[in-house]
């Protein structure tokens, strides 16, 4: 996950979510990202939403990019692991 979506995406989890860096996932074979862990599938969620909607408010007319950083889309290439007893999601 790009840098600017873990920080948003951790922004608006109302301190639910926690930044991580360096995380190598399932299948990434060493290649490390940017990621966010959540205790709940349902925090990650509402987050998710939250991301969204603040990135569709800040488009506005040029929906899709948020200060030319990154697509719309990018929120819906993220991937998610199960950690046992919450969620990372990168």
């Amino acid at each position: 996950m790009k840098r600017e979506i873990a920080e948003l995406l951790n922004d608006v989890s109302d301190g639910k979510g926690q930044l991580y860096e360096g995380y190598s996932g399932r299948g990434m074979f060493g290649n490390e990202t940017w990621a966010v862990t959540f205790d709940s599938t349902e925090d990650y969620t509402s987050s998710l939403i939250d991301a969204a909607y603040q990135v569709g408010v800040d488009c506005g007319e040029t929906m899709g990019r948020v200060n030319g950083e990154f697509e719309l889309d990018d929120l819906k290439n993220m991937r998610t692991d199960s950690m046992g007893f919450g969620i990372v999601v990168y």
